[in-house]
């Protein structure tokens, strides 16, 4: 019995000695995967077009552009927005064009210049106010009101409150709520605000749901109204919205609107701008399955359209490439 103890003993201790070398003498070492750069997008707060767009470009580059990690972020919108494209605290981010001349500007909620460079630009939004008053029907009936006009800072509630001045309206004439768009709804719902301003898509999600529980009335404001209040607002234009858009809507509305864009930042790496815009533009159909209102979007539009802020070389290339560079 002690022979055979010592026997295992010494084959335990050859063991042993022979780890190392079979340590030592591996087989052929994979091939390392290169290391994902990290991409954050701008959106907005949840329930909104920018955040909704956001999560279609994030699937977009994490499907079909190797080497990268796309993550969608909830932001305050616009503002906030081109504020981290300035400081390169996101790849890029969503926002209007309003909203971004004044910020190259170093005017309106920037009090210095910002820097900024375009990718795309991407679908159109509209001034919508709506209510559960059927009585509420012009400017007039604004005075004295609780009106939600989106979150604090946002490009939102620049907007609404820039219509809203143009009609000689101030903020000592209103109650101004700030909240998101999704919180605005719960507020009309629940009584705690009046109107709810958005600024939004023609396929809205966060007023889809709003309008299939209540019946919302869209204020009705006068084509003169809108034309006052889009001259008013930088980067706006005077649309009318075909009755039927949205559940509720049972007249052709003529509604402030305003092209929104793509900014990132003008030193951002030109093969990952390259990258990401020619992708997105390949690969639409990711883009429209997230928003319907990603069908607003035309290639051609980013090719011709100058609103005074240079696109970044990376898409400039792109769309050289694609024979829509007319400028």
């Amino acid at each position: 019995m002690v022979k055979r103890l010592k026997v295992i003993s010494l084959i335990s201790l050859a063991l042993v000695l022979a780890l190392p070398l079979v340590v030592a003498c591996p087989g052929p070492a994979p091939t390392p995967t290169p290391e994902e750069k990290v991409l954050l997008l701008g959106g907005c707060g949840v329930g909104g077009s920018f955040y909704a767009h956001a999560t279609g470009l994030m699937k977009v580059i994490n499907q079909y552009v190797p080497g990268y990690e796309a993550i969608a972020q909830v932001t305050g919108c616009s503002v906030e927005n081109l504020r981290l494209v300035d400081t390169r605290k996101v790849f890029s981010a969503y926002a209007s064009v309003g909203v971004s001349q004044d910020a190259t500007a170093g005017e309106g909620s920037f009090t210095t210049p910002l820097k900024l460079a375009l990718m795309y630009y991407a679908h159109s939004t509209c001034a919508y106010f709506m209510t559960l008053d059927p009585t509420i029907n012009s400017t007039q009936d604004l005075r004295g009101k609780r009106i939600s006009i989106g979150d604090p800072g946002s490009g939102s509630a620049v907007v609404n409150l820039g219509i809203l001045e143009a009609w000689g309206i101030t903020e000592d004439d209103f109650t101004p709520v700030y909240l998101s768009e999704s919180a605005a709804a719960g507020a009309l719902r629940d009584g705690n605000t009046d109107i709810a301003a958005f600024v939004a898509s023609s396929s809205q999600g966060s007023i889809i749901e709003l309008t299939t529980v209540e019946d919302v009335h869209f204020i009705p404001f006068t084509k003169e109204d809108i034309e006052k209040a889009a001259a008013g607002v930088k980067g706006r234009v005077v649309i009318q919205m075909p009755a039927g858009t949205y559940k509720g809507m049972d007249e052709d509305l003529w509604l402030v609107a305003g092209v929104m864009l793509m900014a990132t930042h003008p030193d951002e790496d030109a093969d990952s701008v390259y990258a990401v815009v020619k992708a997105m533009w390949e690969h639409m159909d990711v883009m429209l399955a997230t928003h319907a209102s990603c069908a607003d979007y035309k290639k051609e539009q980013s090719g011709e359209l100058d609103v005074g802020i240079p696109f970044h070389p990376g898409a400039i290339k792109y769309y050289k490439e694609v024979g829509v560079w007319k400028k």
